[in-house]
């Protein structure tokens, strides 16, 4: 009864990060990037949002894919479905830390 439980809470927060996914990938609602996070709000005006956008809608298409493969895992007993788990989160982290970097040099050859 506790592996339902967990699971349905897993499935709630997978589909809640892919509703965030799918508005970002539309390039509405509130930006959840640490660059524009932290951003002053004068260049929050002059940035260039939609790499941004498209960052945050892959990271969180990949969290909210390793959270129903992780509730999935619970429900079903198959536990190969942690590896693709696991798989997905590296994926997430390594994208996320790429595209930042890419996107930094983007802007900097920009501002040249």
């Amino acid at each position: 009864m506790d592996e339902i439980i967990v699971a349905g809470v897993l499935l709630f927060i997978a589909a809640g990060l892919l509703v965030i996914s799918v508005f970002s990938f539309r390039e509405k609602g509130f930006l959840l990037n640490n660059a524009y996070l932290y951003a002053s709000p004068e260049e929050r005006e002059r940035m260039d949002k939609k790499p941004y956008y498209r960052q945050t809608a892959w990271v969180f298409l990949c969290l909210s894919v390793a959270f129903l493969l992780l509730s999935t895992a619970l429900l079903t007993g198959w536990e190969w479905l942690y590896t693709g788990t696991g798989v997905c989160m590296a994926v997430a982290v390594a994208y996320a830390v790429l595209s930042a970097v890419r996107i930094e040099k983007s802007k900097k050859q920009n501002e040249q």
